[in-house]
């Protein structure tokens, strides 16, 4: 879960546009899909894996949902969310050497548009949304 409310930022009001970026192994810790993780004391070098990031084994498309649920009394209105990534893939370092390396630009994905109403209190709308990537 990645929280997107920061307490010192008077964020989410009417006309505010953010950007939220997670990434490295502080921010985006890994996650796996359908590669087995490797024991406690086995390494293979290069990792059969990146060291952090979210790994989608059979691409993002019909997989990937991100779920915005609002907590507290204010009612937030999603009107746009557009998502990018940088992808972490298995690349030459050198003559013989691999290594996981993150994309040094960022990768357009897809844009959700609705207006929906996201509230604690029935009247207002609901308290999650879930975005599905299809």
């Amino acid at each position: 879960m990645l929280n997107l409310d920061y307490a010192e930022v008077d964020d989410h009001e009417r006309g505010d546009s953010r950007g939220y970026t997670y990434s490295g192994p502080t921010k985006l810790p890994r996650r796996n899909d359908l590669t087995p993780v490797l024991p406690a004391g086995i390494g293979t070098i290069p990792m059969p894996y990146p060291g952090y990031g979210l790994e989608f084994s059979h691409g993002l498309s019909g997989h990937l949902q991100i779920k915005l649920r609002v907590n507290g009394d204010d009612m937030w209105i999603k009107d746009n969310i557009d998502l990018y990534v940088k992808f972490i893939r298995l690349r030459a370092i050198d003559f013989g050497t691999l290594a996981w390396l993150e994309d040094t630009h960022w990768t357009y994905i897809a844009s959700w548009t609705q207006d929906v109403a996201l509230s604690t209190d029935d009247d207002e709308g609901a308290p999650t949304w879930t975005l599905n990537l299809g």
